[in-house]
């Protein structure tokens, strides 16, 4: 009976700190947006590619100029898994080279090695992982010494988790002390990197934008 009291009071006590964690601002905003009116929508100007292979020589002088200045900084989404793809990892891992293995983390790393070069110096990489695939994508990028990138600019976080809802809004609980969670999404990508404590780094380097993939 003792161990039986003990284990409803650990339960309790997890559920409790479960519940503690939740930000429940992020309802409110929620229930307010339902609130807001439809608006007329017009359309904005654009600004295509063909304007932009127009400007090429000036904007990418521009671009190096702020990567140069430390003011620019890269944010590779990678909190999904493969598994559309048939693949039971993070869908960076997939191999997508047709004569020779090449993964889309690879792919990436790559292009931003190759900004780093024509730049002429390393810019932050903020690299977004989940609950699931964390510790796999950290992993896997230090066995391939992140195709050639300074490690030392590469920094890992981890997506917030929300609370799963009902179409009433009404939060579902996971088992009889747990709550069902969800990752929030490549919307809370500046979220989560400011929980992750990321904020402080970012002011400090001097970080004004960020290249969000």
């Amino acid at each position: 009976r003792r161990q039986r009291q003990m284990c409803i009071r650990d339960r309790r006590e997890t559920f409790l700190s479960e519940i503690s964690r939740i930000d429940f601002s992020f309802f409110n905003r929620a229930e307010h947006s339902k609130r807001i009116r439809s608006c007329d929508i017009s359309p904005l100007d654009i600004f295509t590619s063909h304007m932009a292979e127009q400007r090429r020589e000036e904007l990418e002088a521009a671009g190096l100029a702020a990567i140069g200045e430390g003011r620019i900084a890269a944010v590779l989404l990678c909190g999904g898994q493969g598994t559309r793809l048939g693949f039971v990892h993070s869908k960076g891992m997939y191999d997508i080279g047709l004569t020779r293995p090449l993964s889309i983390f690879e792919l990436h790393f790559s292009y931003m090695l190759g900004v780093a070069k024509r730049a002429g110096t390393w810019f932050p990489i903020f690299i977004m992982t989940s609950e699931i695939n964390d510790s796999e994508i950290r992993e896997f990028l230090a066995a391939h010494d992140y195709f050639g990138y300074n490690g030392e600019f590469v920094h890992f976080y981890v997506q917030n988790m929300v609370p799963s809802t009902d179409l009433d809004g009404k939060i579902l609980m996971g088992g009889r002390a747990s709550l069902a969670m969800s990752p929030d999404g490549n919307g809370g990508w500046f979220s989560s990197l400011v929980s992750a404590g990321l904020l402080d780094f970012v002011k400090t380097s001097g970080v004004e934008w960020f290249n969000v993939v």
